[in-house]
C-alpha cells in the first residue's frame, strides 16, 4: 500500500473530499471484487495512517463507515484487522457523534458478537475485536444511561441518544456474558483484552441487565 507509515500523505489524502467520494464509491463496486477490496483496504488504510480527526469526519459524512464494517468480516485476515483498526479509531474519536447512526445501520454490534462467538475467528482478531468492543464502550461511558434492559426502543433505534443505543445493543448482544467467557481463552492476549473490556463495563452506567 503506498500510503502505509506516510502520515502526512494520508492526510493529504483524506482531507480530499471529491478523491474521499470517489474512493467510498469504488468500494461499493459489487462488479470489480479487486477493487472493491483494494479501495476499502486504501479507506482502512488512510485513517489509520492519519489518525486524523477531519480525514475521519470526511470518510464518515461519504458514507464510508458501512464498508469498513463489512470488511471486518471478510474471509482474508489482514483485511479484517485492517478495519478493525480503522472502525477503533473512529469509534475513540470526535468523530463518534456523526459515526454512531451509521455504525448502527452497518449493524456494527452484531459483526462485533459473530466475530466473538465464531469458533473459526482467529485470536488476534478476537482480540482486537474486544479492543473496538472496548473503546467504544469508553467512548460512550460517560452518557447517562437511557435504559438497563433491551427494549424495544433500544433495539429498533428510535433513542435520541444514538451512542447510548449503541451501548445497549452491546447489552442486548449478550456481549458481557462473550466476554466473561473469553477471559479464559487460551490466549493470553484474548484474556487480557477479554479482561479490560470486562473492567470498563463494570464501571460503567449501564451494567445491569
Amino acid at each position: 500500500m503506498l500510503i502505509d507509515g506516510q502520515d502526512e500523505t494520508a492526510k493529504v489524502l483524506g482531507r480530499d473530499k471529491e478523491f474521499i467520494s470517489r474512493l467510498v464509491e469504488w468500494c461499493g463496486v459489487e462488479e470489480h471484487a479487486g477493487v472493491k477490496g483494494e479501495a476499502t483496504r486504501l479507506l482502512a488504510w488512510i485513517i489509520k495512517n492519519s489518525k486524523n480527526a477531519e480525514v475521519m469526519k470526511n470518510i464518515v459524512r461519504a458514507d464510508g463507515v458501512q464498508y469498513l464494517v463489512t470488511m471486518a468480516t471478510s474471509e482474508h485476515y489482514l483485511m479484517q484487522n485492517e478495519a478493525l483498526i480503522a472502525l477503533t479509531l473512529i469509534v475513540g474519536s470526535s468523530v463518534l457523534d456523526e459515526a454512531a447512526m451509521a455504525l448502527k445501520e452497518a449493524e456494527l454490534i452484531e459483526v462485533i458478537a459473530n466475530l466473538l462467538k465464531s469458533q473459526q475467528t482467529l485470536p488476534n482478531i478476537i482480540a482486537n475485536t474486544l479492543s473496538l468492543t472496548r473503546a467504544l464502550v469508553m467512548a460512550v461511558s460517560h452518557r447517562p444511561p437511557q435504559l438497563a434492559q433491551c427494549t424495544l426502543l433500544a433495539c429498533t433505534g428510535m433513542l435520541s441518544n444514538m451512542q447510548s443505543n449503541l451501548r445497549e445493543e452491546l447489552m442486548c448482544a449478550g456481549i458481557p456474558d462473550l466476554a466473561k467467557q473469553l477471559s479464559s481463552h487460551e490466549n493470553e492476549d484474548v484474556r487480557n483484552a477479554a479482561e479490560m473490556l470486562i473492567n470498563v463495563l463494570e464501571e460503567g452506567p449501564s451494567v445491569e441487565r
